[in-house]
């Protein structure tokens, strides 16, 4: 099953990985933006082994908010591991609830630090393509 997740967060990949040493290039721009991709496919990764993972694109269009946004895509080998109440993706969207993010980077609205996958709030988005 292939999803498509879409989020305000900056989720520009950067591949900024250093966490020793330097610590101006642990508090960059690069490595915060690599952060929040990566704890986005940590959530992911909770239920399952996400394939194919593509990079993310900014977009302005075809999303919920009418807004530049960030988004990507991956497969996952289970059509139901992320079922919930009759949600086909109910329990990633659960997953997603109130897990921090960094903002201040290349956002275009202004963010609370956390994700939230329902509401008026909503900052993150799932859809199965």
């Amino acid at each position: 099953m292939k999803i498509k997740c879409l989020t305000l967060f900056d989720i520009t990949k950067t591949n900024v990985s250093n966490r020793r040493g330097d610590s101006d290039r642990f508090l960059s721009r690069e490595r915060q933006q690599q952060s929040n991709l990566e704890t986005l496919l940590q959530i992911i990764s909770l239920r399952s082994q996400p394939e194919d993972i593509t990079d993310p694109i900014i977009t302005v269009e075809n999303n919920p908010w009418g807004k530049k946004c960030w988004s990507f895509t991956f497969v996952v080998n289970y059509g139901s591991i992320f079922l919930l109440n009759g949600d086909d993706l109910g329990s990633i969207k659960a997953d997603c609830n109130g897990v921090p993010m960094i903002t201040g980077l290349d956002e275009e609205v202004d963010l609370n630090p956390v994700l939230y996958s329902t509401g008026l709030n909503k900052n993150i988005h799932f859809e199965i393509e």
